[in-house]
Formats: structure tokens, C-alpha cells, sequence
């Protein structure tokens, strides 16, 4: 095989290695974008900060780089218009999908991190977006006290 064959062999498995990373993490897609909905309108509305965070948080997780962030927040916005549409069957189709992760504790730990950067977004959490982080840990099989004070815990420097 020449050289241009070789390369286009090459080219060939990166596309495919990329094919298969996004179907292994397209549950996590599904899933953080779900918590992001979730958290997002828990107290009734998507406010700018908000959405403007759920951007940000979207273009940096490390897991979700392999799909474009436009695919990324199309599913968000489709997440929201259930939650807008019929809350009750939302809310239960999205927390199913957060809890397939309950037994993977890194992923539970990273989408539990998601929620309550998007539920502190706009400033100090209402007693709506904090019943959703616990309902959130809850779904992920951890404790929401502990992993509030995690969250909040203050770094000291020596």
C-alpha cells in the first residue's frame, strides 16, 4: 500500500475510533443534558446566566467533546420544550435517564458537579433548585449533603 493509501486507511479508523466514542458516550450526552435541563428549570424558567453557563459547561466537559456543542444543546432545548410541554412525563423520562449512571461512580460524580454548577449559575439556589440537585443525587445513588459540602468546601492556601 502507498502512502495515500496508507493515510487514507489511517483517516478511515479516525473516523471510525470517532464513531465509536460518540455512540459509547451518547448516553452520557443524553444524560448530562438532562441534568442540565433539569436543573436549568428547576425553578420555573431558563434565565440567561443559566443558559449562558449550560453553554459554557457544555464546550468544557471533556466527555462531550467529541460531538459538536450545537448537537449538544439541541437535545438540551429539546429537553427543556418536554419539561415546558408535560412536566410530570418529563420530569420522569429525564430522571430515568441520569439514573442509568447511578453505578458508575465517576460519571454520577461529574453530572452531579453539572447540576449545581447550572443550579448556582444565577446566584444563591431557591428551595425549588435545591430539591432538584437532591432529587438529581438521589437519582445518581449520592448523598446531596455530602456532595453540596464538597461543592462548597473552600480551598485553603498555604
Amino acid at each position: 500500500m502507498g502512502g495515500g493509501g496508507r493515510k487514507m486507511a489511517q483517516r478511515l479508523f479516525d473516523k471510525l475510533t470517532l464513531e465509536i466514542q460518540r455512540f459509547q458516550n451518547k448516553e452520557f450526552l443524553k444524560g448530562a443534558m438532562a441534568v442540565a435541563a433539569l436543573a436549568a428549570r428547576a425553578d420555573g424558567e431558563v434565565s440567561l446566566a443559566r443558559r449562558y453557563r449550560v453553554d459554557a459547561i457544555i464546550s468544557r466537559l471533556t466527555e462531550l467533546h467529541i460531538y459538536d456543542p450545537p448537537k449538544a444543546i439541541e437535545i438540551f432545548d429539546e429537553f427543556v420544550r418536554a419539561i415546558d410541554a408535560d412536566p410530570i412525563t418529563a420530569h420522569a423520562i429525564l430522571h430515568a435517564k441520569v439514573q442509568r449512571f447511578a453505578g458508575k461512580p465517576k460519571r454520577a460524580r461529574t453530572l452531579m458537579r453539572l447540576a449545581h454548577a447550572v443550579i448556582t449559575s444565577d446566584g444563591t439556589p431557591t428551595h425549588r433548585e435545591w430539591r432538584e440537585f437532591t432529587w438529581i443525587c438521589g437519582r445518581l445513588n449520592l448523598d446531596p449533603a455530602v456532595a453540596a459540602a464538597d461543592l462548597t468546601q473552600e480551598v485553603s492556601v498555604a
